[in-house]
């Protein structure tokens, strides 16, 4: 059943009373990204990845920007994801280790990419809580499902306010063609291939999201100014308090 206008509506508001999207900018929120991404791909999804103490990482966490997902009333986090930013010496970024050969050079231009103004978004999850089923991916069956919606309109601002150029996604298909429906496209570049199940390469540009974020509907639209306004006026505000 789609959800009345009124529903639709109280999107934003509701959100904003629940939840709040915030940079991970110390050590102490980094690892609470860094657990959800443990229980999330480690505890429940089984996949094999690195991990201690309860937290799951890699070597490019250093190189990138955190943001979680947490409850207004309890702190607990919810979600996450990262910004791998490039990098001019060693790799570039990481999915050019497990992505980057499965591109289809008929359906993207390399040399139309600004390397050093180019991102990876990665490390995209919601906690099984606030999924409806037993878990099958990290985010295309949040329970509450506005959740993957504010969590990727954060990626969209992050990406804007970096003023980033190029954006590549490693996904699921199914996850790709979602964003569609709240209004950010992202074009798949590559036939499907194994890695950590099926996943393919995304891509688009920051011009193209912050283009396609001014044409949103009212109600996401409302949905994505609550995110940038968490992100980047009340956190900033709790800073200097």
């Amino acid at each position: 059943m789609r959800p009345s206008l009124d529903q639709i509506l109280a999107i934003a508001p509701d959100f904003n009373s629940r939840y709040e999207i915030i940079i991970a900018d110390t050590d102490a929120l980094r690892r609470e990204v860094y657990r959800i991404r443990c229980k999330v791909f480690c505890n429940d999804l089984g996949y094999a990845m690195q991990q201690r103490d309860g937290c799951e990482f890699d070597e490019y966490d250093a190189d990138s920007i955190h943001v979680l997902l947490r409850q207004r009333n309890t702190g607990a986090a919810v979600g996450c994801f990262r910004i791998v930013m490039p990098q001019a010496q060693g790799t570039w970024l990481p999915f050019e280790h497990y992505g980057a050969a499965h591109v289809d050079e008929r359906l993207f231009d390399w040399s139309s990419v600004e390397r050093m103004r180019s991102v990876e978004i990665s490390r995209l999850a919601i906690d099984s809580s606030k999924r409806q089923t037993a878990p099958t991916d990290s985010l295309t069956d949040a329970s509450d499902p506005y959740l993957a919606t504010a969590l990727f309109y954060a990626v969209t601002a992050m990406v804007v306010k970096l003023d980033v150029h190029n954006v590549f996604m490693v996904i699921e298909p199914c996850l790709g063609r979602l964003t569609s429906r709240f209004g950010i496209r992202l074009d798949q570049i590559g036939a499907p291939f194994e890695y950590y199940g099926q996943r393919a390469t995304f891509t688009t540009t920051g011009a193209r999201m912050g283009a396609e974020a001014s044409r949103l509907n009212p109600a996401w639209r409302a949905l994505y100014d609550v995110v940038l306004q968490q992100l980047f006026v009340e956190q900033a505000t709790q800073q200097v308090a």
